[in-house]
């Protein structure tokens, strides 16, 4: 079985980039033993053979095997900085459209978060153009339709948004067409050569892509978005792709903006104006209180970790709920429990209780099991949530520091100083 699993996870690889370590190889084998229980098939050779000789049932795995996790003005930080640039823009070149690529753009979430955000700040709408592309057509196809559950209304910032730009009906909210046609969607594979246009967009939101994929499909995925990019133009990348950034052919725009990249070649960028994305000071200024914490932490102590740097995750009870919760989950742990601890873990996530504390106990387990790919996803996927979370930063740390990947260990580590909990308020 085992063979025949790595193979299908080769060929996930080759069509969308996809390493298997980031998801886990758990996570595949359980996609994978439901689309052959939909065909009533319990050989897995049987199926191996199927998705060899049917491109639909090829493609449908592929979609059951990219869930994305988004919604509406999910992080508006990048929208306030393009639109300072657009602004910029309109003024010093009036009558040119300011070109805006989303990839990947799940279901459109976001491309539509950022029209309204212009719109609403009064930026002319023929003044931009988004385009917007994913290699899921199951995404695409709900983005185009712009119909959205509650499920992609969280927090609070889309409010205002909700009652001006969206009508409801059964349960469902509809987009207007005002937003609707400001996006132009297209299934793409940034994989494929020659799939994005070469230097036509000012800004590249690529977001919790690279995360999926392995060093050499990474590069390939940069060489992409950088030749898309025109010489002045910006890429925004997640908070937890730093680390693989090619440092020759991209800078950061600095610490405050340092979710944005610049190209080395930008004839814009001033001798100081940039700062390098491995800077040697920042770099070596780690603090001593994540490397105390990390020191005191054995590699089985599940429960002494969470009581040293989450102890506010077991003392939130302020109702008592119907089901299962995190705090009986880490009660669990607490005991060595962790087959219990993780079966109430995958139970919320199920229900729709996507958190980072979840994904953090979930990496925690993993990691007293001595699977440390399996941590790291679990630890990723708590920080896609809460680029800020304390913890997670922490563990990723001393993980890619074991690994000897240093340039991102210290990342994290800096990432992690300026989320510890002392400096909250700075």
């Amino acid at each position: 079985m085992n063979d025949v699993l790595e193979n299908i996870q080769l060929i996930l690889k080759r069509r969308i980039g996809l390493d298997i370590n980031t998801i886990g190889k758990s996570t595949i084998e359980q996609t994978v033993l439901q689309r052959m229980a939909r065909h009533g098939i319990a050989d897995l050779n049987e199926y191996y053979r199927l998705i060899n000789i049917d491109a639909t049932e090829l493609n449908e795995l592929i979609e059951d095997s990219v869930i994305p996790e988004t919604w509406f003005f999910r992080d508006i930080t990048p929208y306030e900085f393009i639109y300072k640039n657009i602004s910029r823009h309109i003024h010093n070149s009036p009558g040119s459209i300011y070109k805006i690529l989303s990839l990947p753009c799940s279901s459109g979430e976001e491309p539509y978060s950022l029209a309204m955000y212009l719109l609403n700040n009064n930026i002319p709408q023929d003044a931009f153009a988004i385009d917007a592309s994913d290699v899921s057509t199951r995404a695409i196809e709900k983005a185009r339709e712009g119909n959205y559950g509650n499920n992609s209304f969280r927090g609070k910032d889309y409010i205002n948004y909700q009652s001006q730009y969206f009508i409801e009906n059964n349960g469902l909210f509809s987009i207007s067409d005002k937003i609707k046609n400001r996006v132009n969607f297209s299934i793409k594979n940034i994989l494929k050569p020659g799939c994005l246009n070469q230097q036509i967009y000012d800004v590249i939101i690529c977001r919790n892509l690279l995360i999926y994929f392995d060093k050499n499909t990474k590069k390939t995925a940069f060489d992409q978005l950088i030749k898309a990019m025109k010489l002045t133009g910006l890429l925004f990348i997640g908070h937890s792709e730093f680390g693989s950034v090619p440092s020759k052919k991209l800078v950061n725009t600095g610490s405050k903006n340092g979710f944005a990249l610049k190209r080395t070649d930008n004839p814009e960028l001033k001798t100081g104006g940039v700062k390098r994305l491995f800077d040697s000071n920042a770099i070596n200024s780690v603090t001593n209180h994540i490397k105390a914490i990390s020191s005191k932490v054995p590699t089985r102590q599940v429960s002494n970790f969470i009581r040293a740097i989450t102890p506010a995750a077991a003392k939130r009870t302020s109702t008592k709920p119907t089901g299962p919760t995190i705090e009986e989950a880490i009660q669990l742990a607490d005991l060595k429990q962790f087959d219990k601890a993780e079966t109430i873990c995958n139970q919320l996530l199920k229900e729709g209780n996507n958190n980072p504390e979840t994904y953090y106990l979930l990496g925690l387990i993993e990691f007293s099991r001595y699977n440390i790919n399996e941590a790291e996803v679990y630890f990723r996927k708590a920080l896609y949530l809460n680029p800020k979370h304390y913890p997670s930063l922490s563990q990723m740390a001393s993980l890619l520091k074991s690994r000897g990947d240093i340039n991102s260990a210290e990342l994290f580590k800096n990432r992690a100083r300026r989320a510890a909990p002392e400096n909250q308020d700075e």
